[in-house]
C-alpha cells in the first residue's frame, strides 16, 4: 500500500475540484487549497486545508 503525502493529497483535491467545474482554485501554502465558484450572481469561495493528522485525531 502506498502511503501519500500532504502535496499527494493536496493536488488530488486541486484536479477534483477542477473536475467539478470549479473556475478558479489556487495553492495557498503547503496543504491549503483556495476555490472558487460562481453561477450567476451567486458566488461562493472555500479554503481547505489538508495536513497529517495523529492516528487518535478524529
Amino acid at each position: 500500500m502506498r502511503l501519500y503525502s500532504v502535496s499527494d493529497i493536496t493536488k488530488a483535491v486541486q484536479e477534483a475540484l477542477r473536475e467539478k467545474g470549479f473556475g478558479t482554485i489556487t495553492s495557498e501554502g503547503y496543504g491549503v487549497v483556495h476555490a472558487q465558484q460562481s453561477a450567476g450572481i451567486v458566488s461562493q469561495s472555500f479554503r481547505i486545508r489538508i495536513e497529517t493528522a495523529k492516528p487518535d485525531d478524529k
